[in-house]
């Protein structure tokens, strides 16, 4: 499919005035990558042979005793579904310290929320490593996202030259979530190189190429498969982020056609749909039937939506929240959206979580600026008074990047607004989703940034 597409490729040598060297940007960008190395392998050291200490601990344990019963039965025992409550591993730890309402006995009880992906994949690795050096079962999923990011961090090259591509690198390793995740046994890991490598191939096609080539199409298609595989809450995210990157694309003057957008959508979606369609024929041969499979994920919904965010902070417990006590559906729903924002500002704002804090706040406040304004500018301070420097932020032409944020933001939020109960229980793992918005924010203040002297411009 050929692109309508007479605008060359977007890169550091087609901006206007390089922020620095290339040969610099090249090095800095080294250096960055190289930081992430040096702070996993010290997240390796601190975590040990332990659960993660912030990638996920709750769902490791039931990861590894899953894999336990696949070793012990076959991986087509349960029709493939995980146990994840087998055996006497982590009694404090996952579905072994709080049982659902489901599990009568811990060695025969099948989880059928989440597809069994990363389970089968601690089998595979079990069965060379074996499960107790939990240090080097995470060396599979750290490894595939260092190389996510080395094949991110060239396509940004390629896309914006060294010396921007560096910046933004730097903006999303020293973002404490881009590290948390990456050696997790559990599908984090994984779906977040998925994510990364679906990143670069679609920047890839939109900057770079007129004609995407034919493999790129198949290769859209099993992103979203193995993301499917993996989980089902990043959904949205991986369906949709070809959006915004289309619609940044055109703002700065391309003339992608909508085909651009409507097949990378279509295929991503169709990869995640099919990977979950083959999970429900699994918990329907396990349950006895389709009607058995719709039942159980009909329960599980009523469920999350009637219980999620029963429990209100303290600092929620004022009279204007009085109705957030109310027994109803409604009310339920409310309740845990108004919850689920509240537990995202925390995870935005505390240092602690371990997520956005501080880059997200300030990205947000200048990516809006820029959004809103056409130039901002800043005078710095210089020895040379003759020629001052001075700062600028304002995108290369007349087009707006409003709705490129909007959709970035959508995406980011819409899990949310869709599943509020399962975002309440899980918001350490959904807040992520709002890397999106940081990314472009990110991307779009990196773009716009110009420094000069007076007179240059």
């Amino acid at each position: 499919m050929r692109a309508p597409n007479t605008t060359p490729p977007i890169s550091g040598r087609t901006q206007r005035g390089s922020l620095f060297a290339e040969s610099t940007g090249r090095k800095v960008l080294v250096a960055v990558f190289l930081l992430l190395v040096v702070v996993q392998g010290a997240y390796l050291a601190w975590i040990g042979n332990g659960l993660g200490k912030l990638c996920d601990s709750f769902s490791e344990a039931n990861a590894l005793r899953a894999a336990e019963a696949y070793l012990n039965d076959g991986l087509a025992s349960h029709h493939g579904l995980p146990r994840q409550a087998y055996g006497h591993r982590f009694p404090t730890e996952g579905f072994r310290a709080h049982p659902p309402k489901s599990c009568r006995d811990f060695d025969t009880w099948t989880y059928t929320h989440y597809p069994e992906g990363p389970d089968v994949i601690l089998v595979l690795m079990g069965r060379v490593f074996g499960l107790e050096n939990l240090l080097v079962l995470r060396l599979l999923p750290l490894s595939l996202c260092l190389l996510a990011t080395a094949v991110f961090f060239r396509t940004l090259v390629r896309v914006l030259g060294a010396d921007r591509a560096a910046l933004v690198a730097a903006a999303c390793v020293l973002l404490p979530m881009f590290n948390t995740y990456m050696p997790g046994l559990h599908f984090q890991g994984y779906s977040w190189a998925l994510f990364l490598l679906q990143m670069s191939l679609l920047m890839w096609m939109y900057w770079t190429r007129e004609a995407a080539p034919r493999w790129c199409w198949p290769a859209l298609f099993l992103l979203g498969f193995g993301q499917g595989w993996l989980s089902f809450d990043q959904f949205f995210v991986i369906g949709l982020v070809a959006w915004p990157l289309w619609l940044l694309r055109r703002s700065e003057g391309a003339t992608l056609s909508r085909t651009h957008l409507a097949l990378p959508v279509f295929l991503a979606f169709a990869g995640f749909g099919l990977a979950h369609s083959l999970h429900f024929l699994q918990v329907a041969g396990e349950l006895g039937g389709l009607s058995a499979a719709l039942a159980e994920f009909r329960n599980t919904a009523v469920e999350r939506v009637n219980q999620a965010g029963a429990v209100v902070p303290q600092m929620l417990q004022r009279h204007m929240f009085a109705f957030l006590q109310a027994d109803s559906a409604r009310v339920s729903y409310l309740r845990s959206l108004i919850l689920g924002l509240y537990q995202y500002v925390r995870d935005f704002l505390r240092p602690q979580a371990a997520q956005f804090f501080p880059l997200f706040p300030l990205a947000v406040v200048l990516g809006v600026l820029v959004a809103l304004f056409r130039r901002i500018e800043v005078n710095l301070p210089c020895s040379d008074k003759s020629r001052p420097l001075k700062l600028s932020l304002s995108w290369p032409n007349n087009r707006r990047v409003s709705w490129t944020l909007f959709t970035a933001l959508f995406i980011s939020v819409v899990w949310l607004l869709v599943m509020p109960a399962h975002s309440v229980g899980n918001h350490h793992i959904t807040v992520r989703h709002f890397f999106v918005f940081y990314f472009f924010l990110v991307l779009i203040l990196v773009r716009s940034l110009h420094l000069c002297s007076r007179g240059e411009e």
